[in-house]
């Protein structure tokens, strides 16, 4: 039962990191459906597919309406949970700040 309440806070805890960063980011809100529209077209094929990062964690890039505009949106979404991590735009993905990201990651986590 502990263990059921503790994954729920944990999910709960990203959901609302993705939400976070979205805004921060992209400077508009994201709701709960905006989240179900974007692991859906990643579980249906319809998101583009940039890297895997490990076994569950991969990257892919969506389409989103951010302010009236159709904008694509990079997003790192967890296969294991069907939820995403984190999203940035795609931009980080060209300009190395992605890779940077990555490196800073693996020199923390000792990958």
């Amino acid at each position: 039962m502990r263990k059921v309440i503790k994954q729920k806070t944990k999910d709960k805890t990203m959901i609302n990191h993705v939400k976070k960063r979205y805004k921060e980011r992209f400077h508009s809100e994201l709701s709960d459906n905006d989240i179900l529209y974007m692991i859906a077209q990643i579980k249906k094929g319809k998101s583009r597919f940039v890297m895997a990062q490990s076994r569950n964690r991969t990257v892919h890039v969506v389409r989103m309406l951010i302010n009236g505009a159709d904008t694509e949106v990079a997003v790192v979404y967890n296969k294991q949970k069907s939820l995403i991590h984190t999203v940035f735009p795609v931009e980080w993905l060209t300009d190395k700040s992605f890779q940077e990201y990555l490196d800073r990651r693996s020199y923390i986590n000792e990958d």
